[in-house]
């Protein structure tokens, strides 16, 4: 197989050899390769997640946003409870909602 990089890639490339973090141009493009894969899959799997979602709202099959704030605040207690210290992630779109029923609930 015979590559051509465009030049952005081909000093992407000597650089990523240049720093040791890799020992050759087939080490980078494997890697590449490997991530590419990675990224396809987890592509594939959110548009099977989206599709199964897509089907439940079609049959109806809704959970209301008030019951699913419930849970979540039970969950977040039920962690608090066995821990002193409480650290958790939210998603960013989660965490915008938050603020803004925050927001409003102190003014």
């Amino acid at each position: 197989m015979n590559i051509e990089p465009k030049s952005e890639q081909e000093k992407f490339i000597r650089d990523k050899i240049t720093s040791g973090a890799y020992n050759n141009a087939g080490n980078v493009i494997a890697e590449t390769s490997k991530l590419l894969e990675i990224k396809e899959n987890k592509l594939k799997e959110l548009q099977n997640k989206i599709a199964v979602d897509a089907e439940q709202v079609a049959k109806g099959q809704l959970t209301d946003g008030e019951e699913v704030f419930n849970r979540l605040q039970d969950r977040i207690e039920r962690l608090a409870s066995k821990s002193d210290q409480l650290v958790f992630i939210l998603p960013p779109i989660l965490l915008s909602k938050i603020i803004i029923i925050c927001q409003c609930s102190t003014s």
